[in-house]
């Protein structure tokens, strides 16, 4: 085959270009592969605590108690979700008569949080649920809804404030179903101590025309097991009625039980 001399000027031109081209690809920066978008996923955690209580004493009688509460939050991106339950009952038998009955009552809520955009403020709507076998409100059932602040957030502490407003349909003891306007605050708190040992303290003041109620508990748990722990709680409360001349006295609690977190 016979090569013609345009050919020849072009190799010779090529292989005279070859090494300054190359260099040039040496010395030139890395291009930068193009940017990749992650989408990270909603940080939703689910936390919370069931504990349990049980005790018995016998002197001239035999009593038999045991509580059952637990507490919830399930936390999304601008929103909560928290629930909280608790069951009492007690059991009192004197020898020779029958056995009866002293204390059968539960507590359960839902509370529904929404902050606002890179806020620590939130308003929330809960229902709750609430019954007394002896108590002056025998079964009640109430919508609240209100406003609240958060401080803290993060381990090791957190303290919400609420205040808020809502209705209630209720049994009374003497036979009577109303309805009535509620009037709430409450404050929560929560501090980790160490990995081991965590303090709990809750307070909330519900109030009516015909009735006021308040509760504080305050609450420590020393963990044993990455899931199991000790609970300490005290337990205070304190109801009663627009018609009481005198402040009633409240109702004391102390409880040693099992806890288990998630």
């Amino acid at each position: 085959m016979t090569m013609t001399w345009g050919c020849r000027v072009w190799l010779v031109a090529t292989g005279l270009a070859w090494p300054q081209v190359h260099a040039l690809a040496q010395d030139a920066p890395a291009v930068e592969p193009a940017l990749v978008l992650e989408i990270q996923p909603t940080p939703n955690r689910l936390t919370g605590e069931v504990d349990g209580h049980y005790s018995f004493n016998r002197t001239t009688y035999t009593t038999r108690s045991m509580s059952l509460s637990s507490d919830a939050a399930l936390k999304l991106t601008q929103s909560e979700l928290d629930g909280e339950f608790r069951y009492e009952r007690e059991v009192i038998k004197v020898a020779g008569a029958a056995r009866e009955v002293n204390t059968d009552k539960y507590d359960a809520n839902l509370k529904y949080k929404q902050f606002l955009q890179q806020s620590a403020y939130y308003g929330y709507v809960s229902p709750r649920v609430r019954q007394n076998r002896f108590g002056f409100y025998q079964r009640a059932q109430s919508l609240r809804v209100g406003a609240g602040r958060r401080f803290g957030g993060d381990e090791p502490w957190e303290v919400s404030l609420e205040l808020g407003s809502g209705y209630r349909f209720a049994h009374l003891l003497t036979g009577e179903s109303i309805s009535e306007t509620l009037y709430l605050v409450s404050a929560k708190a929560r501090w980790a101590i160490n990995p081991n040992l965590s303090v709990k303290l809750n307070w909330i003041s519900e109030g009516s025309d015909r009735e006021s109620y308040q509760t504080i508990s305050l609450g420590l748990r020393n963990k044993l097991s990455d899931k199991l722990g000790l609970k300490y709680e005290m337990l205070y409360r304190q109801a009663f009625t627009a018609s009481d001349t005198v402040q009633t006295d409240g109702e004391l609690l102390t409880e040693i039980g099992i806890s288990y977190s998630f």
